[in-house]
């Protein structure tokens, strides 16, 4: 289980499992209630939830000009 907490795992399955029915990176609206706060309180915000679920490269920082 790579380290993964039980309740962690169980998150991840659940954006892993919605990913697959759907064939695409769910989204907020895609998950139950109860699923978006069972993930978020588990993993944190949405975003970085479906990184840790390994379903969305973490967006590099733009550098801003001067």
């Amino acid at each position: 289980m790579s380290g993964r907490t039980d309740k962690t795992q169980s998150a991840v399955d659940v954006l892993i499992k919605r990913s697959r029915e759907l064939g695409r990176i769910p989204q907020k609206a895609d998950l139950s209630e109860k699923e978006l706060c069972f993930v978020k309180g588990v993993l944190g915000p949405f975003p970085r939830a479906l990184e840790k679920a390994g379903l969305k490269e973490r967006k590099k920082p733009v550098k801003k000009k001067r």
